[in-house]
């Protein structure tokens, strides 16, 4: 935790009580553009802005709350730590924005609180292009390693307005937009909207001044008392931004990996945005189309970045993929040759050729022959991964033809007595070969296999549950009717979603459904 944040317990107490009484606190505020170690910045419009000159308010704003009982200042005092206010009232996303620099970024704060959006909404402004300036704000202020800190504040539909609903759905968009961006860049957000000052119709009217639009002193001492909670728990290390096309690629893989597909989409977008004409940026959004379905989207990136490098691998593989999904065979072998032909001494051409050619057109032994070299070409750290696709590759190929179960039976069991492995790859091993070794009859050695994953699951009910079937699956084939219906049982007992068999679920009672 960052010291120059922690807050003490009468800090809070203090807080509280300006719910039910005006407190005199002031905060010094340095002159702009002056470098303050540990200090943070507040940028906004009028929900920022004190809108006070000396002793009365701005003209149009005659009822806004004192500096002393602005939320800006009530967190300036309990933080103990200078603070920049830099709002200005009136003003839209786009107007920040254009002041971003010099306002925010050469002041070189530690910490920069954005409010914003409200402006822009009530004046009818297209919601994406104010999200995608509040995004901006966020990702300037990560390059110049400032925190970021988005504060949502519920905005009320003026009683004039044409359409109220459509200040309310894009407020809605507004919002959801602050969670998003602050889940992706893992940063801090002030989610003001499950607080007391989110009402039917933007902040109820007991935390306003007359207007029913800006926060009168109840309604600012809990906002500063939830930017100051959320403050708190800001983590002492901003996480980094990639600093390479490497690094960039990494981070989409990792989107991608986890299905977040919006991720990887953004860092995809962040990434080519740093690097406008790196190819294999353009291959690794394309392969991010893909997983969304967007062929069209998806082959522009291709083109775009075989026309930058030309024998660019990862555009090459990632147009055999789509090729062969499309049911293009031909283009799709072209499309991985070619990848081939580039860098022949590379395994990850040969796995995914490989992948492709199982998943694809079912050409099972030339997907064979491919993963068997691309192992024989991989590194000793990366060989279990791809003896674990020839294992999947040697499966479908059972399934389909009944062939080389031998093979399967001596892969996985070199796996299994080569490798310390994790218990999901064990299990999965175990739970094949048990397969195998029931469909050739060897009913010990399938129980035996199952046994072990009963052992390695314990405590784990629905895994189990599996396992229990599958032991009532080998037993049904031995004939042992009763025991199978025992184990069946178990499964039940275990989780109440697993398949059972209607004969058994009969002959186990009516209990089950």
């Amino acid at each position: 935790m960052r010291t120059l944040y922690r807050w003490t317990r009468e800090g809070l107490i203090l807080i509280s009580l300006l719910l039910l009484l005006t407190v005199s606190v002031f905060a010094a505020e340095p002159p702009a553009g002056k470098t303050v170690e540990g200090s943070l910045v507040c940028i906004g419009d009028d929900m920022t802005d004190a809108v006070w000159e000396t002793g009365k308010a701005l003209p149009g704003y005659p009822y806004i709350v004192k500096p002393e009982e602005h939320w800006t200042s009530l967190l300036a005092k309990d933080l103990s730590v200078p603070l920049l206010n830099v709002g200005i009232a009136g003003q839209r996303t786009d107007e920040m924005l254009a002041r971003f620099q010099k306002d925010v970024i050469d002041c070189h704060p530690d910490t920069c609180i954005i409010l914003a959006g409200q402006n822009d909404i009530l004046q009818g402004r297209q919601i994406q292009d104010v999200i995608r300036n509040i995004r901006t704000m966020v990702t300037l202020c990560r390059k110049n390693d400032i925190w970021p800190v988005l504060v949502y504040l519920p905005i009320t539909a003026p009683a004039d307005a044409v359409n109220k609903q459509a200040v309310h759905r894009a407020a809605q968009m507004l919002y959801d937009a602050h969670k998003e961006i602050a889940e992706q860049e893992h940063i801090t957000f002030v989610d003001v909207h499950k607080t007391k000052l989110q009402g039917n119709n933007g902040v109820p009217s007991l935390y306003t001044i007359r207007d029913r639009v800006h926060l009168n002193a109840m309604g600012q001492a809990i906002l500063a008392r939830e930017i100051l909670a959320a403050i708190n728990d800001i983590p002492d290390q901003m996480p980094v931004l990639p600093t390479s096309v490497s690094e960039w690629q990494d981070t989409i893989r990792h989107y991608r990996e986890k299905g977040n597909t919006k991720g990887a989409l953004r860092a995809a977008e962040d990434a080519l945005a740093a690097y406008p004409k790196a190819a294999v940026l353009f291959a690794a959004r394309a392969n991010v189309y893909l997983d969304q379905s967007d062929a069209d989207k998806a082959e522009a990136d291709l083109q775009q970045a075989l026309q930058l490098q030309p024998d660019c691998i990862d555009a090459w593989l990632a147009t055999g993929a789509k090729r062969m999904g499309e049911g293009n065979v031909k283009k799709g072998r072209e499309a991985f040759e070619r990848a081939a032909a580039i860098e022949p001494g590379n395994p990850e051409v040969f796995r995914s050729k490989a992948y492709y050619y199982d998943l694809g057109i079912a050409d099972y032994p030339e997907a064979l022959s491919d993963i068997n070299h691309a192992i024989q070409l991989a590194a000793e750290e990366d060989k279990e991964e791809m003896e674990f696709t020839r294992i999947d590759i040697e499966l479908s190929m059972y399934l389909y033809t009944k062939e080389i179960g031998g093979q399967i039976l001596q892969d996985t069991t070199e796996l299994l007595e080569a490798k310390d492995l994790e218990i999901d790859k064990r299990t999965f091993l175990l739970g094949l070969r048990s397969l195998i070794y029931k469909e050739q009859g060897a009913y010990a050695k399938a129980l035996a296999d199952n046994a072990e994953i009963i052992s390695l699951r314990q405590g784990n009910n629905k895994k189990l549950s599996v396992a229990y079937s599958s032991k009532a699956s080998i037993l049904n084939e031995m004939k042992e009717e009763a025991l199978a219906a025992k184990a069946y049982a178990r499964a039940a007992e275990l989780d109440a979603e697993v398949y059972i068999p209607y004969h058994y679920r009969k002959l186990i009672g009516g209990a089950l459904k």
